[in-house]
Formats: C-alpha cells, structure tokens, sequence
C-alpha cells in the first residue's frame, strides 16, 4: 500500500486501541468479520462511527466488488 508506505496511513492491529485522545477503534465481530468502528468522546457521550467502509487490510485484496464476491 503506497499510502502507507509513505507514511501517509497509519494501519490499526487490534482491539479497543486508542488512535489520539478521544479516539478509539474496535474490531466488530457480528455484522462483517473483523470490521473496524470508531468510537469518539464528544461533550454529550461517545458516540460510534460504524461503517462497512472501514476494512482490514487483507479485505480490498480478497473482496473486489468487480469481481462479484464484496
């Protein structure tokens, strides 16, 4: 991956892993196998950012929606 390479990425392994102050991302287990969700403090709560646009890395590689298998 270019990006990441360049150190334009910062890829996450694992569970519960705070990123910056406030912020921190889980691993999903249910909905899509080892799916990431953010969840991030505000001033009412935290609050989860859940999105199947959020992949390991592996996942682009093996589930190309060109291909019919996403």
């Amino acid at each position: 991956m270019k990006l990441h390479a360049n150190g334009r990425v910062h890829l996450v392994d694992g569970d519960a892993k705070g990123i910056i102050p406030g912020v921190t991302v889980y691993t999903g287990g249910k909905h899509t196998f080892e799916s990431q969700y953010v969840g991030v403090k505000t001033r009412v709560g935290t609050m989860v950012i859940a999105s199947d646009n959020m992949y390991p890395l592996r996942e682009p590689r093996e589930a190309r929606p060109d291909r019919g298998d996403s």
